[in-house]
């Protein structure tokens, strides 16, 4: 290799001059894959459909990165402004048939040997192109661009290795897919849907972004052991018809999803027609063109509560990458549904609550008399409607009174003692004069209990009118009274006509 051509293979460049040489966005739809495309020997770049690099792996930027006497320097953000692609000949390639825009076309790049020169060298160097489209966020398709050097490889291995990209930019492509019905399933988990709304959307996530034939998930009924599909997604749902799916150790239960529930863990079939534990399930699958299948269990609180359940119309695909993949997915549905249960059991506790405080408010406010709570130093916390209509005060004066300001100033003393009492631990009841704001004053019969909180202790009590009891009193002491005078007078009368 030529000291022009070393030259290229630098360092990756500063973040600094990371922003002025290229627009580099985040890229969610590759979201972790791009952790395992830097480690990737070939270099590879991800664009827009405006031609806008988004990703670009570390092979990448050894490969064209700028050394550091150029790295300080603005660079162009447009490649073909940096570069010269030349064809064997040593003509320069038209900027329209880059492989970029070819494959922004739509078109195949598949082993495309072209030569690469800096328009400030004259040295060159052959790079080998293989790319695809693949699928964005929002709809929107990507280019994955697959960079290496042919003279760096070894003899005799150019058409394995063109294999190996090529298997390497269609795992890319799966996992790009995959990521998009990630995305789509956590969006789908933000808006806290209902649980068979959320599998419906994870189902079709995993079909219609992921590229998956089928997905399902089943839902566990205790009483009957069976896993009931509550969503299904795929052109091959026809074959959830009729199916069932157990638990336990019957038959019908010792296939992968079966086992997935009943073992608690991932169960991998890359090849339906020779997996034994397809045997019941093969002729089904066989018609409607499955080739593998993945089931995991989904949990709520560490209890496995259903499955997830994936098809495929390849064998082989779900290999340890994948599968962890789907275990995260089936951590985020677990989360969410976990999120679900407190909430609604949230929900359920503020409803009791709310009906708690309705009734006892309800409660209070029926009481014949004046109902009333407050603290050791006199403030009230609360009372009844009753309170303020007999009293005359509105809510904002009883708040900043004193208990003894509703009591016959001839009262009050005898009172203030058995207040002490009631927070000294005792109950007490007491007949006072409630004292209205028009100064009025009216019998009543005053009881009183301690209660204690976090806050310290509380008075409660209740107050009843009792004036009519006085009253009648008041009469049964006249009528003795009267009765009295008139047996006196009787007496009299009888001890002069003796």
């Amino acid at each position: 290799m030529s000291t022009d051509d070393r030259r290229e293979e630098r360092a990756a460049p500063s973040p600094d001059a990371l922003e002025e040489w290229v627009y580099m966005p985040a890229l969610p739809t590759l979201g972790a894959a791009c952790a395992v495309l830097d480690h990737l020997p070939q270099a590879v770049i991800v664009v827009d459909p405006q031609a806008r690099a988004l990703y670009r792996n570390g092979a990448a930027w050894r490969l064209y990165g700028p050394d550091s006497a150029r790295a300080e320097k603005p660079r162009p953000r447009a490649f073909s402004a940096e570069f010269v692609l030349e064809v064997s000949d040593g003509v320069p390639l038209p900027d329209a048939e880059w492989p970029i825009p070819r494959l922004l076309r739509g078109e195949p790049v598949e082993n495309l040997v072209l030569r690469v020169r800096h328009r400030e060298s004259t040295a060159s160097r052959s790079l080998r192109f293989c790319g695809t489209r693949i699928a964005g966020a929002a709809g929107h398709s990507l280019v994955c661009l697959s960079i290496d050097d042919p003279a760096a490889a070894r003899g005799g291995e150019s058409a394995d290795e063109g294999g190996i990209q090529a298997r390497q930019i269609r795992e890319l492509e799966r996992l790009s897919r995959f990521y998009a019905a990630r995305t789509r399933i956590n969006q789908a988990i933000t808006r806290k849907p209902q649980r068979v709304e959320l599998f419906r959307r994870a189902c079709e996530a995993l079909v219609e972004q992921g590229g998956f034939a089928m997905a399902w998930i089943g839902w566990h009924d205790e009483a009957s052991k069976r896993l009931t599909p509550e969503a299904v997604a795929g052109r091959e749902s026809a074959y959830l018809d009729g199916l069932e799916i157990y638990t336990d150790d019957r038959e019908q239960g010792r296939g992968p999803t079966g086992t997935a529930f009943r073992e608690g863990r991932a169960y991998v079939c890359n090849h339906v027609e020779d997996d034994p534990r397809t045997r019941f399930w093969r002729a089904g699958c066989r018609r409607h063109g499955f080739k593998a299948s993945v089931a995991l269990p989904i949990r709520v609180d560490g209890v496995v509560r259903g499955t997830l359940t994936v098809y495929a119309y390849e064998p082989g695909i779900f290999q340890e990458r994948e599968t962890a993949l789907f275990g995260e997915v089936v951590e985020d549905i677990s989360f969410a549904l976990e999120n679900a249960e407190r909430d609604r059991a949230v929900a359920e506790a503020r409803a009791a609550a709310q009906r708690e405080q309705q009734f006892s408010a309800t409660m209070l406010e029926s009481l014949p008399g004046i109902f009333y709570f407050y603290d050791q130093q006199g403030r009230f916390l609360r009372w009844n409607r009753n309170f303020e209509l007999l009293s005359g005060y509105d809510a904002a004066e009883i708040a900043r009174m004193q208990p003894l300001d509703f009591v016959a100033v001839e009262d009050r003393s005898r009172v203030a003692r058995e207040i002490k009492r009631v927070f000294a631990g005792a109950d007490a009841q007491v007949e006072a004069g409630f004292r209205a704001k028009d100064g009025s004053v009216t019998p009543y019969y005053f009881t009183g209990r301690r209660v204690t909180g976090d806050d310290g202790p509380r008075l409660l009590g209740m107050g009843i009118d009792v004036t009519d009891r006085r009253r009648a009193q008041d009469q049964v002491l006249q009528l003795n009274a009267e009765l009295e005078r008139r047996v006196a007078d009787r007496t009299a009368q009888l001890q002069v006509a003796n």
